[in-house]
């Protein structure tokens, strides 16, 4: 896993506000340090919205939950990771690896440390 990646971030990108620092350093924990395989490139990051959601310690209602409640804080959290993550990409820490990913398609992030 990412022990090099997340050394980078905490060296380099101590800087951020806690909720982009938080999801990068979580990025770089999961992302590959090197790799072999060219279906997993080192340095990306492939597990989603609902992942680096735990990174900042919010909880999602269960996947059945269709209540008002639970659909608000469910827009409401991947509104605050999307904000999150569009500050990284815009001070230059990752880019989008998706160009235009669609429903049930994961964002894959580059980390560009």
């Amino acid at each position: 896993m990412g022990s090099q990646l997340a050394k980078a971030v905490s060296d380099d990108w101590g800087h951020l506000p806690a909720g982009p620092y938080k999801l990068l350093m979580r990025m770089a924990l999961y992302a590959l340090d090197t790799s072999t395989d060219p279906e997993k490139p080192a340095g990306h990051y492939w597990r989603g919205w609902k992942h680096l959601c735990e990174g900042l310690g919010r909880k999602l209602p269960a996947d059945d939950d269709y209540t008002p409640e639970a659909v608000t804080r469910r827009t409401t959290i991947k509104a605050e990771v999307k904000r999150h993550t569009s500050t990284l990409v815009r001070l230059g820490a990752v880019t989008r690896a998706v160009d235009n990913p669609g429903r049930g398609t994961r964002q894959v992030w580059k980390l560009t440390l």
